[in-house]
């Protein structure tokens, strides 16, 4: 496989990466959030780790989660969430205070994107 092929490979999984690991909600109405009114493509986050995005001429608007989602997590291993900081932490199951060795990318899938 030659570097052309090998690039397109990494985007085009980077960007299904990316995708899978959000989960998205789509909203009808004004781009409206905690008092506050947002324009056509303006940004937000919410308390619930989502980034929100207003679509195009008020047409409403989707948040998506921001976190990094794990999967095939080593059996000995176990996920804990962390709220405030809006991910998982891979921790031992026999002591939670030791982080496991774990590769991100053979189980933990990117950020959503919005």
């Amino acid at each position: 496989m030659n570097l052309r092929s090998l690039t397109a490979l990494f985007l085009f999984l980077t960007m299904y990466l990316s995708e899978a690991s959000a989960a998205c909600t789509y909203y009808r109405g004004p781009c409206y959030y905690q008092n506050k009114f947002y324009s056509s493509g303006e940004r937000w986050e919410t308390d619930k780790c989502e980034v929100c995005r207003c679509k195009s001429r008020g047409r409403g608007f989707k948040c998506c989660t921001n976190y990094w989602t794990p999967w095939d997590v080593p059996e000995d291993c176990t996920a804990v969430w962390n709220q405030k900081q809006c991910e998982y932490k891979i921790v031992q199951i026999k002591d939670e205070t030791k982080e496991c060795k774990f590769e991100p990318l053979s189980g933990v899938l990117k950020r959503g994107a919005v």
